[in-house]
């Protein structure tokens, strides 16, 4: 029993040791994002034990695909869709540097230091 052609997620930000779902195949989340766990796939056929967080699903027939009990355990993945993400900037590619770390390097990879002057503006000499 699935949601619109996916598999339902539900998490558990509450803390609680037991979840009633109304579905029998769902991902377990853990908490909720960032700090999730990986959403794993489970299926049950009255309990089912997630191995991450240790949260004990419980299917009850009475629910909803999308009620819990405790409520509120449900997890709605939102989607941006092309008009939602058109305005927003490419992400910068992993070898792009600021303009302001733009400095010459040396044979090593490190920054050349700038070159320092004295009081009167002469360049200082480096033995």
């Amino acid at each position: 029993m699935a949601v619109s052609g996916s598999t339902p997620k539900f998490h558990n930000q509450l803390a609680v040791r037991e979840i009633r779902i109304g579905v029998r195949e769902f991902n377990c989340i853990g908490v909720l994002p960032p700090h999730d766990h990986p959403h794993i796939y489970l299926a049950m056929e009255h309990r089912s034990l997630c191995p991450y967080c240790s949260t004990l699903f419980v299917f009850d027939e009475r629910l909803a695909p999308t009620e819990t009990d405790p409520a509120g355990c449900y997890f709605e993945e939102q989607t941006l869709g092309c008009e939602a993400s058109a305005g927003r900037r490419a992400p910068r590619s992993f070898g792009a540097r600021s303009a302001r770390s733009r400095r010459p390097y040396n044979l090593v990879g490190w920054p050349r230091a700038a070159p320092s002057s004295d009081r009167d503006g002469r360049l200082a000499t480096v033995a």
